[in-house]
């Protein structure tokens, strides 16, 4: 989000309007990335149990009434040419501002990704088979209505994946522009697999994210021990913000969980390989272009690698299971296996993906809809 608004400060004053947890909201107001914002209305988020009408509870959570306001107010006073929607759930404030043309930047689709969540619950917990389980699929059922209907309702769609856009497109009708997720590739330098030393598996991520946490959980609980008896001196870096109870339990002498960092870039450099063992989520994964851009060796689901159209072992090493992740694993800790070669075309496919260029596309479609609208 902040580097396709970065891109369209180039050519616009952007307003940013946002719901935050009340710590975010007292810290990240501070942040420097919001200096590219013309005005800045962050308000806390609030918690929502029930929806009103058709809107889902999540989409209330996001959109509280103050926020609301302060986007009429601030529409009414001098009107925007183009409102930018991140994620259909936010979407309620451009609701009451007529003939305002809005771009909808679906991150994935969202329903899917909360029905994934619901199913692995139900299958942990048995106990959710009754009334929970029927309650949970009425909220999912509840936010699928709504996105369908912001997908009908925007002025134009843009999606990370052609499969995302095959679903929406079925259901706007009209056409859906691809703009995948990116990688800022001038920020991360490469390093060959054969100049890599030490016995470091890294995984990003935001550890509040449920597909994040069984992945970590998943790591450190049965593949990593697993490794360990081959290769006694292997650690687990769990690198990333925001790390879940569930997470911040993993800690040892052989888990490193290290909270927020400033910049991933020296966990990139100083791994010897990357395990991205996510099996569910929508969109596209940030943390694979990432690897591919430092040249660390990338072991994934290929769930994992997902919208990027990655072969293995060409571009990357698939695992499926526990078996398979340690035999891979195992493999790029003891260098038996040169993978210089498919580093090398990881960063070639890397720069096609730079934010630069994406988001100079991303303004192109704004500006587009914004001239389109006031013709």
């Amino acid at each position: 989000m902040y580097r396709f608004a970065r891109a369209l400060a180039e050519r616009y004053e952007v307003h940013l309007f946002s719901a935050a947890d009340p710590h975010d909201v007292r810290v990240d107001r501070r942040s420097p990335e919001l200096s590219i914002y013309a005005t800045v209305h962050v308000e806390p988020r609030r918690p929502a149990v029930f929806g009103f009408g058709n809107e889902p509870a999540r989409v209330r959570s996001v959109t509280p009434k103050a926020l609301l306001r302060a986007f009429e107010e601030a529409h009414g006073r001098t009107p925007f040419a183009a409102a930018v929607i991140e994620h259909s759930y936010a979407a309620r404030p451009v609701h009451g501002a007529r003939r305002l043309p809005w771009i909808l930047d679906e991150h994935n689709v969202e329903s899917e990704y909360a029905r994934a969540r619901s199913r692995a619950r139900h299958i942990r917990v048995p106990l959710l088979s009754g009334a929970v389980a029927a309650w949970n699929a009425r909220k999912v059922e509840a936010l699928a209505r709504w996105e369908r209907a912001q997908w009908r309702d925007a002025s134009h769609v843009v999606c990370v994946s052609s499969k995302d856009a095959e679903q929406i497109q079925s259901v706007r009708q009209s056409s859906v522009t691809v703009i995948p997720n990116g990688v800022a590739t001038e920020e991360v330098p490469w390093t060959a697999p054969s100049e890599r030393s030490g016995h470091d598996i890294l995984f990003i991520g935001t550890f509040e994210h449920p597909p994040n946490i069984a992945a970590a959980r998943w790591l450190a609980r049965e593949i990593l021990p697993r490794v360990r008896e081959r290769e006694p001196r292997s650690r687990l870096v769990l690198c990333g913000s925001r790390p879940a109870r569930a997470v911040r339990e993993l800690a040892s002498d052989r888990v490193l969980v290290t909270g927020s960092v400033p910049s991933v870039v020296p966990y990139l450099r100083r791994a010897r390989v990357y395990a991205n063992a996510v099996q569910h989520g929508g969109g596209t994964s940030l943390k694979v272009l990432e690897a591919l851009a430092s040249g660390i060796p990338l072991v994934s689901t290929h769930v994992g690698v997902r919208g990027f159209d990655l072969t293995a072992p060409d571009d990357y090493l698939r695992a499926e299971d526990t078996e398979s992740f340690v035999t891979q694993l195992v493999a790029c800790l003891d260098g038996s296996e040169s993978r210089d070669a498919a580093s090398a075309r990881g960063r070639e496919i890397a720069e096609r993906f730079s934010w630069t260029k994406l988001g100079a596309r991303f303004a192109d479609v704004v500006e587009q809809v914004a001239a389109f609208a006031g013709a």
